[in-house]
């Protein structure tokens, strides 16, 4: 065969093969029949048998607490055996309560009601106020420096916490709470018996009389005989219990409140008496310049016989003169109306008031006010600083109080209470007590001049 030819084969060959891998290489298109669409009932079907996915929920964070500030204005001193307990209270709340944040602010007592009143005038009054005087602040409600309290009471849960005298002692004739009782008190006579037996002096003296007779044997004996602060609101109540010594109860409110003195028969024999008193040596030396703390140290110092001193005094006490202590009243007058000695008393003594910046604050000052009063938080008051509580269902450790808080319980027995010492309107109220210091003067104002100028400060009230 030729090669022409073999070579024309191949060809053909070759152009046959590449046909064929052409038409195996193509896509046969086949036809699918139409879908039927699915009923209704298979929809259904087919919906509940798919399982349905619950939404996950985000976990949610608690909000954080807003971050507060409670301001609060008092007038513990830090001699006071209720300073280290406030403290720790302080202490313990902003523990418990890490939202809020406290700032205090001492001042002395005598200076708080002066402080509160210009910071309020000012826009910058603390929340709460702790100070006693209730006679100095019966004007706050409606001066607006304080706010009513009384429907707070249920609201904060603490409507069964007072005892209803505690609270009762508070309201005012409108029915108002001006604050919560925080103190109770007793205000005494301190007899030291140690130096009145030295003396030869009965314990204690039986009579108004018999109490200024002694004051010779007590200086022959080598010690002063009465102590009381007669440049301080100290002395100006030893005055009033004076007072209460001489006549009944409603007649020295009445004269605390209206005045009256030289009109009272009974008031000028009790100052006549006072000034004797006073001249003859009764008082402690020195007595015009005495206040509230070195008429403590003359007592407690073993220098003086007896003193006019308060339950807040209690737990400073040194431990080497409590035995020697006996607890009881100013003796009485020939003639007295009375029937037992008489002494001060009652819940009027430090208490918590709100002011309006505390309205404005009311969450941070809720919470504080329901720590405060909770008995486990409350008792440290009672157990370790003596304090007269006004709250209810203390769980007191009758082992750990001072000897002489467990002593006052007796008081009630042995005494009378005198009148009320904040009866005193509060316009007058400091300068009642500066014509009475001015009274302690040794050789100074007659009984006459004193009570003259104690009625002027009345008719002051009237113009």
């Amino acid at each position: 065969m030729s090669s022409k030819r073999i070579l024309l084969i191949l060809s053909i060959f070759l152009i046959f093969t590449m046909l064929i891998s052409a038409c195996n290489a193509a896509e046969t298109v086949v036809e699918e029949p139409a879908a039927e669409e699915p009923t209704a009932e298979e929809v259904e079907e087919q919906e509940e048998e798919i399982p349905t996915e619950e939404p996950t929920e985000e976990p949610t964070e608690e909000p954080t607490p807003e971050q507060l500030t409670l301001t609060i204005l008092h007038s513990i001193s830090p001699d006071d055996a209720k300073a280290a307990v406030f403290d720790e209270i302080i202490a313990g709340f902003e523990e418990n309560h890490p939202n809020i944040s406290v700032e205090v602010e001492l001042v002395p007592d005598d200076e708080i009601v002066v402080k509160a009143e210009t910071a309020y005038m000012g826009g910058v009054e603390q929340d709460i106020i702790l100070m006693n005087y209730p006679h100095l602040t019966e004007n706050w409600i409606k001066d607006g420096l304080t706010i009513d309290l009384k429907s707070y009471l249920e609201e904060w849960g603490l409507g069964d916490t007072f005892y209803e005298s505690a609270i009762e002692g508070y309201m005012t004739e409108d029915g108002q709470l001006p604050a919560l009782p925080m103190e109770g008190y007793n205000w005494p006579i301190w007899y030291n018996t140690a130096i009145l037996e030295e003396a030869g002096v009965e314990v204690p003296p039986k009579s108004m009389e018999g109490l200024v007779a002694a004051a010779t044997q007590i200086r022959d004996a080598g010690y002063q005989p009465f102590s009381t602060g007669g440049s301080d609101w100290t002395g100006a109540r030893f005055y009033m219990l004076m007072l209460s010594a001489y006549m009944p109860v409603e007649e020295v409110n009445s004269l605390f409140q209206e005045g009256g003195y030289m009109d009272s028969s009974a008031a000028m024999e009790a100052t006549e008496q006072f000034v004797a008193m006073r001249d003859s040596g009764f008082f402690a030396d020195d007595v015009e310049g005495l206040e509230f703390s070195s008429m403590n140290a003359l007592f407690f110092g073993e220098e003086a016989a007896m003193m006019h001193a308060g339950s807040w005094s209690y737990a400073e006490t040194p431990e080497d003169l409590v035995e020697d202590v006996y607890l009881g009243g100013l003796p009485l007058p020939e003639g007295s109306p009375r029937d037992n000695p008489v002494m001060f008393g009652g819940f009027g003594a430090k208490a918590v008031h709100v002011t309006r910046n505390g309205g404005e604050n009311l969450d941070a000052v809720k919470t504080f006010v329901q720590y405060l009063f909770q008995p486990d938080v409350f008792v440290p008051f009672v157990n370790e600083a003596g304090m007269i509580a006004p709250v209810k269902d203390l769980p007191v450790d009758e082992s750990a109080v001072p000897h002489l808080f467990a002593d006052s319980l007796a008081l009630p027995e042995r005494t009378e209470l005198g009148g009320s010492a904040d009866s005193v309107p509060s316009e007058i109220g400091d300068p009642w007590i500066a014509v009475v210091t001015d009274g302690f003067i040794p050789g100074g104002m007659s009984a006459e001049e004193i009570l003259t100028e104690l009625d002027a400060l009345y008719e002051s009230l009237n113009e």
